[in-house]
């Protein structure tokens, strides 16, 4: 059976009733599960960054949406006890706490400040912390109340009080404006102004216990015997009385309440010693709030000792022994349904597969090893186990699909057992079996879905394709012959849509849509390569413009009639892509589940909101294809855990306002916490630094998805989901700024309430000063580097010119070499020979190739590269006087390739001629018979000059033998200087000019003539 429960049975509100009962808020708890030190949350506040602080009495506690951090007088010296009377965050975000022991603050670097008051007392009750407008902070201690004096450095107390407050049995206080507080001693309620120093309202009333504004004309009393009195500050009229009473046992008694607060949106909140939260609202509708065992979302218990209500209606309410519990007073979230029982007493609370509605508030729901028929009006339920026996025994199987025929017969299939129908009167299963030569998709014992469609059959998609059952004759029809159908042979079909043109969409695991019109008997076919987002098909539904929607893993996407496909993802605001149960309600909104989310879809606005735990969801993930929309309007989804029932129209949810703050910074293994904006400058060593951070929902901070950027060091927004840190280690030295945002939807983001600036101070070595120094020592030895360099530029230029004189005396001496006093006395010997012989024709024409060849090895000698040409005239002329001064002793000839070009093609002057003469000279003088001079010139490379001297003169040797000193030293010095001067041109201009000598030989071995291999660039 189940536990009692705490109901409230009636309120009064002066002379009629007005009674709301039910969950209508969802509430999430902390408890010393989740790390409080204590229970019993008898103080709590929220700073200006959205922490939550608790107080305990085994201890201080702040919640940061993910994770509770205590703090212990013993590791904490300066807190005065561990047992927390009264919390308050005063406009400074500093948080107060008083003690039985004294008062202390917390400052924004989480340090804790002892107050000390007359000087040398720490020790002292302090029941109560406010601020004033005209004094600030002020405590209100069993010896007076006392302000900081900032000129005096030092706590004052203040002597004006009057008796009743100073002096009266404290019970209760709460700031009314910016200068008044309600104070309730004894039996008075009264409230002072500050600045006035005056009571500007007592009335006596019956044991109060706590009071809080109403309005801007009224205030609320709450009386230990359950009474809630609003009254009119100016004229001290009673406005309304609320008595609330409690069923407990049989018996009604009052609900003894522990204080009541104004909610930000006007409520009353009501805190009570056993009947848990009560909540008035402006038109005097009472709605309590009581614990429910069988519901996590219900108040974790009902002996409540604080009821706090924040600015943007966040609900903190501490309990005596059953932890915190957050809420916030403008949700409206939906009902969820987590067990199932019978009249029995037996119960269910695993996981829904379908859902079907059978009547008006009856349904039939599946589960994992059960049918359930539930009557929602009575919250009472049937179970019909199906079972079946296999070689291990006999078990229950999961139901996998359900349809309701037109007649209400119900149809389904448990897992792996095919198809069956269920008989509603005598409560049992019976399974439909086909003979064994019917098709292998009706024989398939695995069904995914059922849907039954206009004309009043039922397709049936399994795990080998689909086929059609008529319910009224059980006849099932394949589609292994039709003309079009037969494509979906062999597929896996999990999803079946009819829409309202009656054309059946069909669904499949990995083969994307097939969309079915059968008055054109036409079938179609979507894949990822059409566009779609995944070939995974969970669900179809179709909004009111007749466009169709399917949900993928990756999104989901629209169809419309005309146009290209839709889809939507991360990209464009969902938070999970994946994408199972779709719904159309009644407005036309799609609703949209996964195992994580609730999303819904507005096609006008093309608009995505999604909705939190604090809705009323569960925070079990919905189960795929698990959901309705019932004949009154109302959406049904299962989850893993239950089931979740709403109005769409109704579900108001004010998103939940995040409070995103950076809050500690790590350099090096020192953490320090701050509150709002901070800087730090850093040495160059202590640059590991790590960001701590949150975003606080105090409903659970899940599923939030952080993005941050170290400014001067990130290019780019980091991103994660439910990540609390960023770590940068060996930062640069520089200037940095941390950047902060998160969002619940990733369309609407929330940036930190604070900034951190971040200064690494750069080592001595990259100090301004130090740089200036190092750059001007780096000039001067740059401007010492550029003298050397330039004194070995000139050093160079030197030996170069003396190279180009070594160059130009070494071509002269060629010169001379070739105008030796030997050749010039030779050749005028000869001409003087043909005078005297009176053969003046061969006189005069030797002197004129004499004088030519004079003139052009002038000429030649005063360049340093002539046309080859020239060169060739010049050897020919010389050849053609040596032949006729030794009485045509030899014949010669000059053979010139065809891709050699004298008229365009320079060389080195008289750089073939001492070649040419020693052959003569050497070779062919001395050789009894007629001899023959070759000069061939061709190219052996593009810019690569070749040109072979060859003669058959006696060869080297037998030209040793001759003793011809004058013939021996000019050739030599000939073909020396000619050496030095390609060695030289090769030094200076990277060219490869070679002289390679050959020696000839007949067949018998005997020398037979030399041959020069001269190549030069061109």
């Amino acid at each position: 059976m189940l536990l009692p429960r705490l109901l409230i049975a009636s309120f009064i509100l002066l002379g009629f009733t007005c009674t709301v009962t039910g969950q209508e808020i969802s509430f999430s708890r902390l408890s010393t599960a989740q790390g409080l030190t204590g229970n019993n949350g008898q103080s709590v506040v929220l700073d200006k960054n959205g922490f939550l602080w608790i107080g305990t009495n085994d201890g201080l506690n702040v919640f940061d949406g993910y994770t509770v951090t205590n703090f212990v007088k013993d590791k904490y010296p300066e807190m005065p006890s561990d047992v927390v009377l009264h919390l308050m965050n005063d406009r400074q975000n500093r948080t107060w706490l008083g003690t039985y022991s004294g008062a202390a603050w917390v400052d924004e670097n989480r340090r804790f400040h002892r107050v000390t008051i007359r000087d040398t007392v720490t020790r002292f009750r302090c029941p109560s912390i406010f601020e004033t407008a005209s004094y600030g902070v002020v405590l209100h201690a069993g010896k007076g109340q006392y302000y900081f004096d900032s000129t005096a450095g030092k706590w004052k107390q203040l002597e004006w009080l009057p008796d009743l407050i100073g002096k009266g049995g404290f019970v209760d206080a709460e700031p009314v404006k910016a200068d008044q507080v309600i104070f309730i001693t004894d039996s008075v309620v009264s409230i002072l102004d500050y600045k006035t120093r005056k009571l500007v309202f007592r009335q006596v009333f019956e044991i109060p216990l706590s009071a809080c504004r109403a309005t801007d004309t009224s205030i609320a009393v709450g009386l230990k015997k359950g009474k809630v009195m609003l009254v009119n500050i100016s004229n001290g009229r009673h406005i309304a009385t609320y008595q609330l009473v409690n069923q407990l046992g049989g018996k009604t008694i009052n609900a003894n309440l522990t204080e009541v607060r104004r909610a930000a949106n006007g409520d009353l909140l009501v805190a009570t010693d056993f009947a848990g939260l009560t909540i008035i609202d402006a038109k005097g509708h009472i709605t309590s709030h009581i614990h429910d065992p069988l519901n996590p979302s219900s108040i974790s218990g009902n002996n409540i000792y604080r009821a706090y209500a924040g600015k943007n209606g966040e609900i903190i309410v501490g309990t005596k022994s059953a932890g915190i519990n957050m809420a916030n007073v403008y949700n409206r979230p939906a009902a969820f349904t987590r067990i199932f029982s019978d009249e029995k007493g037996n119960l269910y609370d695993n996981y829904i597969t379908k859902i079907v509605e059978a009547a008006p508030e009856v349904f039939w729901v599946g589960g994992n090893d059960r049918l359930i028929k539930w009557n929602r009006r009575t919250n009472r339920s049937e179970f019909y186990h199906y079972y079946v026996t296999t070689p291990d025994g006999t078990r229950p199987l999961e139901i996998r699909a359900m349809a309701k025929d037109r007649a209400g017969k119900l149809w389904l299939s448990a897992a792996g057992d095919g198809l069956c129908l269920f008989d509603q009167q005598k409560g049992q299963f019976k399974k439909i079996s086909f003979p064994h030569d019917t098709d292998q998709v009706i024989r398939s014992p695995y069904i995914y879905d059922l849907h039954t469609v206009a004309d009043g059959t039922i397709w049936v998609g399994t795990a080998r394709g689909a086929y059609v059952l008529n319910p009224v004759t059980g006849q099932a029809t394949a589609f292994a012959q039709h003309a079009v159908l037969k494509e979906l042979m062999g597929k896996m079909i999990i999803a079946l849509f009819q829409d309202r043109e009656q054309r059946i969409w069909i669904g499949t695991h990995g083969n994307g849509i097939y969309s079915y019109d059968g008055r054109t008997n036409q079938l179609s076919h979507l894949t990822t390569k059409e566009g779609l987002p995944g070939d995974i098909i969970y669900g179809f539904t179709q909004d009111n413009s007749g466009a169709l929607y399917a949900g993928t893993a990756h999104g989901f996407v629209i169809i419309p009639e005309k146009g290209a496909l839709q889809i939507y993802n991360r990209r464009n605001g969902l938070s999970y892509e994946r994408c199972e149960s779709l719904l159309k309600d009644s407005s036309g909104s799609i609703w949209i589940t996964n195992s994580k989310s609730l999303v819904r879809f507005d096609p006008v606005k093309r608009q995505i909101t999604h909705f939190e735990q604090n809705s009323g969801l569960s925070i079990d993930g919905f189960i795929s294809n698990a959901a309705i929309r019932t004949t009154n309007g109302e959406l049904l989804l299962g989850t893993e855990k239950g089931i979740n029932a709403f109005y769409p129209d109704r579900l108001v949810i004010t998103p939940s306002l995040l409070q995103v703050s950076v809050y500690a910074i790590d350099t090096n293994d020192s953490l320090q916490y701050f509150g709002s904006n901070a800087r730090f400058s850093l040495p160059y060593n202590h640059n590991d630094i790590t960001f701590h951070f949150t975003a606080v929902h105090l409903n659970g901070s899940r599923n939030i998805e952080y993005q941050y950027m170290l400014k001067g060091y990130d290019r780019e927004w980091h991103a994660g989901t439910d990540i609390r840190e960023a770590r940068y280690p060996s930062l640069p030295a520089g200037q940095y700024s941390f950047q902060l945002r998160a969002s619940i939807d990733r369309v609407k983001w929330t940036n930190a309430n604070n900034e951190i600036s971040i200064t690494i101070v750069p080592p001595i070595w990259q100090r301004w000063w130090f740089i200036t120094a190092a750059v001007i020592a780096l000039a001067l030895i740059m401007y010492t580097l550029y003298r050397w360099r330039l004194k070995q530029v000139r050093e160079k230029e030197m030996m170069r010119s003396e190279y180009n004189q070594r160059i130009a005396e070494i071509e002269m001496k060629a010169l001379r070499a070739q105008m030796n006093p030997h050749f010039i006395f030779n050749c005028l010997n000869s001409i003087n020979r043909y005078i005297v012989k009176s053969d003046h024709a061969t006189a005069s024409l030797y002197l004129t190739r004499f004088s030519k060849l004079i003139r052009l090895i002038l000429d030649n000698s005063n360049s340093k590269n002539v046309l080859l040409a020239n060169e060739l005239e010049a050897l020919r002329i010389y050849m053609e006087m040596e032949s006729l001064r030794f009485n045509n002793k030899f014949t010669y000839e000059i053979l010139v390739d065809e891709d050699v070009v004298p008229e365009i093609m320079e060389v080195p002057p008289l750089i073939i001629q001492p070649y040419v003469e020693n052959a003569i000279w050497h070779g062919l003088l001395h050789k009894e018979t007629a001899g023959h001079l070759i000069i061939h010139l061709s190219l052996v490379a593009d810019n690569m000059l070749q040109c072979v001297v060859e003669d058959n003169g006696v060869g080297r040797e037998r030209a040793m033998e001759f003793k011809s000193k004058s013939a021996t030293t000019k050739k030599s010095l000939g073909m020396k200087l000619t050496e030095d001067r390609i060695a030289i041109l090769n030094k200076h201009t990277a060219t490869n000019a070679s002289i390679t000598i050959v020696d000839l030989h007949g067949e018998q071995g005997t020398a037979s003539g030399t041959k020069v291999i001269l190549k030069m660039p061109v």
